[in-house]
């Protein structure tokens, strides 16, 4: 008897989103190197679990053309250690040492009755042959989604898939084909992203499934700074929006809502929140603001280059009706917050670094200041959202959420 790797969260997480509950479907955890007497499947999938079931970072597909082939796909934007990881991981399964490294594996038996379509399943009727799926595994939260990868059998990668499975991923899915649709029929100037092949409805959510981005794209310099005005206002034109007061902005009266229903999980942060943003209504209720939408996510990580043009993806949190301009602030406030993992106060700082393309953008001083000042208020609402809904608190938003909120506007005003 072949004993069972040890039980990972977030493993379970994405056995369950994919596989649980699938009639005739069963998933076997099984180390490497042993194989599962099944005499009643007609398909079996299997991956590799990298490193390990104890700490998984992606279910990898078992065969070594295909397998290889998904640690290889989109190296030229990694990091170098990770990309020397990966080619090395890529080298072994290709070799065939994979079994002997990657200890861990799972199996997926569909009963020959045919009722149960996996997920699998569904993407080769989608695409017109057997497919095989390399799957992200990251931390299970509200937020998160499996993220897959779609390979032919000869290790071309066909497509990828985003899948939902709750109402925010749903919402955060629905939103990113939305948005990627919006782009492939504008106008548009400075960027491109993904096509959308096609929105299925899979497990009662959608799925999302993109075409492949070209495989020459390399990282984005992040030194370099956000992309061109240009780019940020044809983001912005996506949907457009009206000109109000700020006073009058849908947008303030939707963020004042966020803030509220966080107050039973976070008080203090939400009472702080609130407090600023009555100082911010106050402050800049005569200024008229523009709005349109925004990418949401705006950061070198979801950025590319190919041939000197740009590419952008990760839509999930593109949205109508924000202020104008208001992934420059963000792009700095994420390279702060996520890439150097300082404290929420600090991020605020460092958002501040966007009044310059804002002014370059068109705005007037008091409308940076004011759209500024409302992404403050915005970064710190996503957090109270994601409190809200069970996350875990992330500490560094914790510790710094009542002096970042108290720094928005302080009662004196700004010098």
């Amino acid at each position: 008897m072949t004993s069972e790797p040890a039980a990972n969260e977030a493993l379970d997480w994405i056995v369950d989103v994919l596989w649980g509950g699938l009639p005739g479907v069963s998933v076997a955890r099984v180390p490497s190197g042993h194989s599962n007497q099944r005499t009643t499947s007609d398909a079996v999938e299997r991956y590799l679990v990298v490193p390990s079931a104890r700490e998984p970072r992606m279910l990898l597909p078992a065969h070594p053309r295909t397998g290889a082939a998904a640690m290889a796909s989109g190296n030229r934007m990694r990091r170098p250690g990770a990309k020397a990881q990966r080619w090395a991981a890529g080298l072994a399964v290709r070799s065939g040492a994979a079994p002997f490294i990657f200890r861990d594996s799972l199996e997926v038996a569909a009963e020959p009755s045919g009722e149960a379509q996996t997920l699998g399943d569904i993407l080769g009727e989608l695409l017109g042959e057997t497919v095989e799926l390399a799957i992200n595994v990251r931390a299970a939260s509200p937020y998160r989604k499996p993220v897959v990868q779609v390979l032919s059998g000869d290790g071309r990668t066909l497509a990828y898939a985003k899948v939902a499975w709750n109402d925010v991923t749903e919402r955060n899915v629905a939103a990113e084909a939305d948005g990627l649709e919006a782009i492939a029929s504008a106008a548009r100037s400075g960027f491109s992203a993904p096509k959308v092949r096609a929105r299925l409805s899979w497990r009662s959510h959608t799925v999302l499934v993109t075409e492949p981005m070209p495989s020459g794209l390399d990282r984005y310099p992040a030194a370099a700074g956000p992309p061109s005005t240009t780019v940020t206002r044809a983001v912005a034109g996506l949907w457009p929006g009206r000109n109000t007061l700020l006073a009058e902005s849908d947008y303030t009266l939707d963020l004042g809502d966020r803030i509220v229903r966080a107050a039973i999980v976070a008080p203090d942060a939400s009472s702080a929140a609130l407090r600023a943003l009555d100082r911010v209504r106050a402050r800049f209720a005569d200024v008229a603001i523009d709005h349109g939408s925004w990418h949401g996510d705006w950061a070198p990580w979801n950025l590319g280059r190919e041939n000197g043009g740009l590419w952008a993806w990760d839509w999930e949190y593109a949205r109508p009706g924000v202020p104008l301009g208001f992934d420059l602030p963000h792009w700095f406030f994420q390279r702060s917050f996520i890439e150097r993992k300082s404290t929420f106060v600090d991020g605020m700082a460092a958002a501040g670094a966007a009044a310059t393309p804002l002014r370059e953008l068109g705005l007037s001083a008091a409308q940076a200041d004011a759209t500024l000042a409302l992404h403050g208020l915005e970064a710190a609402a996503r957090y109270l959202d994601a409190l809200a809904l069970g996350a875990v608190p992330n500490p560094r938003f914790v510790t710094g959420s009542i002096a970042g909120l108290a720094s928005i506007l302080p009662e004196r005003g700004r010098a």
